[in-house]
């Protein structure tokens, strides 16, 4: 078989399927960027929980007083006894007054008209709208997978179909002009001899080219670099061009409720609407007063011995029940609420559309099933009847009853048959992996 030269020298890594949809699952940008999103869960949950659990707060203060006594004005009479002459003394008495202070205070919420819960509620909808997210790349990018990976393999079978009618080509042009040296061929027959090897060498290298190309692409799709040497290992059941595949497609009112329930893009929405719906109860505990228990303790003096000693002395502390309510905010709590009513109602003709699509989306995926199959069995049926006339085609060549046009039209029947059979195959396997992308999960049995 014809290597690229690309891959010549370096070791081929061997790959089922299954193996590389874990690696393109494990490496991609966008599954590495999704699973981050979902581990921040548990922080927007520490951050919802701020709103539920007490709040303790110490304040540490030490003060220092500045006191500054009013000046003081002596005057002393000069000697030469002028009643108009003294000498004028200041005197200022300064001095610190330090304090010490410690205050411990801590506020719990009783009831906020239900917010509180909401906004803890709420993690749980955002977790699951970053679980079908997940799911979301994670589906979509194993289709990606298999249609890179059958269409490597429908590349690499083209190229060793045309290496063998590149052989075959080959052999004819020498018998050819083996021929005509011994008087007993035309030199049309060696010329349309010459030309159908000039022919399938073109082709041939087109489909090096094409083979290259998709070999980049698989590994693109895997997230690692583009000329990374492989070899993919076919599934059993399809490791023949020649195997059955029978499956039982699902009806369609089983396809739609699998798609209903499993499909992240309809789970995504779900999630959305209840998403915004504890929103709207967020927005709405503001008709509602808020009611919290707070206490403090403190304790203060001039002494450091007294303010940081024994706790249980030289304190005073308080306790209150705190209700607050806004009773007007110029219609601002109306205005939220109904601005989330109409998110609320976008939203579900959001999910609504979506819905209608992905249920045609399966139907089409139901009917290009079903037609890949009947596609694969006319195609083997195709194959056996080109295989047919291909033996009797040579057989009648040989006996000199045919001409080497004829023969070269039965080997394109019977090359394109070939071609056929494998394409439709890989078809085949595309269409159940596009009806399990569709629906969500895996509705066929194993062939």
């Amino acid at each position: 078989m014809f290597l690229p030269a690309l891959f010549l020298g370096l070791a081929a890594a061997p790959l089922t399927l299954e193996e590389a949809i874990q690696i393109a699952q494990s490496q991609d940008r966008e599954v590495v960027k999704a699973k981050a999103d979902l581990l921040l869960i548990d922080v927007e949950r520490a951050r919802a929980l701020a709103n539920v659990l007490p709040r303790v707060d110490l304040t540490v203060q030490t003060l220092g007083n500045w006191a500054v006594e009013p000046l003081i004005e002596q005057r002393v009479p000069l000697n030469n006894k002028d009643v108009n002459g003294y000498n004028e003394i200041q005197v200022t008495n300064n001095y610190l007054d330090p304090l010490f202070r410690n205050t411990l205070t801590a506020r719990q919420l009783i009831w906020d008209g239900g917010r509180w819960w909401a906004v803890l509620s709420r993690v749980d909808d955002l977790e699951a709208q970053r679980q079908a997210a997940l799911r979301l790349v994670q589906n979509n990018l194993r289709l990606q997978v298999v249609r890179a990976f059958f269409d490597h393999e429908s590349a690499k079978r083209g190229v060793e179909a045309f290496e063998e009618r590149v052989a075959a080509s080959t052999t004819q042009a020498e018998r050819a002009r083996e021929l005509i040296k011994s008087g007993q061929g035309s030199a049309q027959d060696a010329a349309n001899a010459e030309r159908n090897l000039a022919e399938d060498r073109l082709t041939l290298a087109r489909r090096v080219f094409t083979q290259r190309r998709a070999a980049r692409t698989f590994n693109l799709a895997l997230a690692r670099p583009a000329d990374t040497p492989f070899e993919l290992i076919l599934p059993a059941s399809i490791n023949t061009a020649t195997t059955t595949a029978p499956l039982q497609i699902p009806g369609k009112a089983v396809a739609e409720a699998a798609a209903q329930e499993h499909r992240p893009e309809l789970a995504l929405s779900r999630a959305q609407l209840q998403f915004l719906d504890k929103n709207r109860t967020i927005v709405a505990s503001d008709y509602f007063p808020n009611v919290s228990v707070g206490g403090t303790y403190t304790r203060f003096s001039r002494r450091p011995d007294r303010a940081y000693a024994d706790p249980t002395d030289n304190f005073y502390a308080g306790l209150d029940l705190t209700v607050r309510w806004n009773l007007f905010r110029g219609l601002g709590t109306n205005a939220d609420v109904d601005e989330v009513e109409l998110q609320i109602l976008k939203a579900e003709a959001d999910y609504q559309e979506r819905e209608r699509v992905v249920l045609s989306e399966v139907q089409d995926r139901l009917e290009n099933l079903a037609l890949q199959l009947q596609s694969f069995e006319l195609a083997q049926s195709s194959l056996r009847t080109a295989l047919d006339a291909i033996r009797l085609v040579r057989a009648l060549f040989g006996q000199g009853k045919n001409t080497a046009v004829e023969l070269r039209a039965a080997e394109n029947a019977y090359l394109r048959a070939q071609l056929s059979v494998i394409q439709t195959r890989f078809d085949l396997e595309v269409a159940r992996e596009s009806l399990r992308q569709s629906v969500g999960i895996d509705l066929l049995e194993a062939p």
